[in-house]
């Protein structure tokens, strides 16, 4: 799961940021596609481990379990990483400049 989330996320900022959109929104993005992947990653691997009748009735249940808390709740993850962000732009922007994540004349207009 993790290292699914992780790779999401990753190329989630790198492919939003690539056709100009906004650090905040590519943020938001990678942390709600993050998630996401995270619960269906999640439910194939309950649904290999209790293929009960089958592994895809197994799959499509545990979905369902999942995305009536796990879908509004990514949404509100992916505003919070948001608000997070900003505020690290905002009060210590050298820390995402020496992370890699903003460039250096970035770090001063906040976008990246």
């Amino acid at each position: 799961m993790g290292i699914v989330g992780s790779t999401v996320a990753w190329l989630t900022w790198n492919g939003l940021k690539k056709i100009g959109l906004s650090a905040s929104i590519a943020v938001f993005f990678a942390a709600l596609l993050a998630d996401w992947l995270n619960y269906v990653t999640t439910a194939v691997q309950l649904s290999l481990a209790f293929p009960i009748p089958t592994f895809f009735a197994a799959m499509s249940k545990f979905l369902v379990i999942y995305a009536i808390t796990q879908v509004p709740l990514a949404i509100a993850e992916g505003i919070l990483t948001v608000v997070i962000f900003e505020y690290i732009m905002k009060l210590r922007p050298d820390i995402l400049v020496r992370l890699k994540v903003l460039k250096p004349g970035d770090a001063r207009s906040g976008e990246a």
